[in-house]
């Protein structure tokens, strides 16, 4: 009723001031999520991609995946190519994925919270292997210099 009484004070149809409406509450483009970015994102570490495009179903499925290559290459070294192929497909989708949501194709609903648990446990690992590195250091040497 009050969109209606709207329309009327701006002279409009109903419909041309929901058409109006719906123009005002789409996003700037910077908004949504950088193809390139996302596609960093997935090469970095599998699934991040997706998560940064708010996607996390499809985030949780890459990344299941990506551990199955994982253990299939601990198995057998010569399937490490498998592994590649298998992070390159993973950037390609979270590209092509802001792609779409940029195009509007697809709607984007935010940068899922998986994305920043990932990113913590990255940085978690990358400090677990800093400091195991240290410690062999210093066990070698006996000191840190």
């Amino acid at each position: 009723m009050l969109e209606k009484r709207k329309a009327e004070q701006n002279h409009m149809t109903l419909f041309q001031y929901q058409e109006l409406a719906v123009k005002e509450r789409i996003k700037d483009p910077n908004e949504f999520p950088d193809p390139n970015l996302a596609a960093i994102f997935a090469i970095t570490g599998i699934s991040l991609g997706q998560f940064y495009n708010g996607h996390p179903l499809r985030g949780l499925l890459w990344l299941s995946g990506g551990i199955t290559v994982f253990l299939l290459i601990l198995e057998n070294i010569l399937l490490a190519p498998a592994g590649f192929f298998f992070l390159a497909a993973s950037a390609i989708d979270a590209y092509f994925t802001a792609h779409e949501i940029r195009s509007r194709k697809i709607r984007f609903m935010g940068t899922s919270c998986l994305f920043w648990v990932e990113v913590m446990l990255f940085i978690a690992l990358g400090m677990a292997l800093g400091i195991t590195t240290v410690m062999q250091i210093i066990s070698v040497n006996g000191t840190i210099l």
